[in-house]
């Protein structure tokens, strides 16, 4: 009856381990769920703004090609000192439009690369997760076989002391002489 009640012991403890470790293992993936969802918001965050300063850039480098085409325009019509004067303020103006242009994409090439460094970084982390997860159920697995193991060893030691125990009461044989 001892030996039972041992043995139902430690199946339930066994079992509780499990259920915890299970239960861990879920909340490990719950949480990797939601770390993906939100890195997806972050990157489709970022994308909107990228969006957003590429659509702003556009707009602001149109208006100043608008602005410098009627300044061209203007400096047609007067005389050809004055047009001089003006053609460098085109140049120089279309150099700042270049730079800007050239500054903005620099900065979009530079989020793009963080962009993907992250990703990068979030896709090592949830590998090394899934790695630490697999060890502790390897880990668990062979805690529990073992702990059976123990548990069947302790049984086969319990049942050699009884019967010794019951060899050293009995009487002895004709046989035994």
């Amino acid at each position: 009856m001892c030996i039972r009640d041992r043995l139902e012991q430690q199946k339930r403890r066994a079992q509780e381990l499990y259920e915890k470790e299970q239960k861990k293992v879920q909340e490990d993936k719950l949480r990797d769920k939601q770390r993906q969802i939100e890195a997806r918001q972050r990157d489709e965050e970022r994308k909107r703004l990228q969006e957003k300063q590429r659509m702003e850039t556009d707009k602001i480098l149109r208006e100043q090609q608008e602005q410098l085409e009627i300044k061209r325009q203007q400096m047609e019509e007067k005389d050809e000192q004055r047009r001089e004067f003006l053609k460098q303020q085109q140049l120089e103006k279309m150099r700042e439009a270049n730079a800007t242009k050239e500054f903005h994409e620099k900065k979009l090439n530079e989020a793009k690369q963080k962009q993907d460094e992250l990703k990068r970084q979030q896709l090592q982390e949830f590998h090394e997760r899934q790695q630490l997860n697999e060890q502790r159920r390897k880990q668990f697995e062979k805690e529990r076989s073992k702990m059976a193991e123990e548990s069947k060893q302790r049984a086969l030691e319990h049942d050699f002391k009884i019967q010794r125990v019951c060899l050293l009461y009995t009487s002895p044989s004709p046989r035994d002489s």
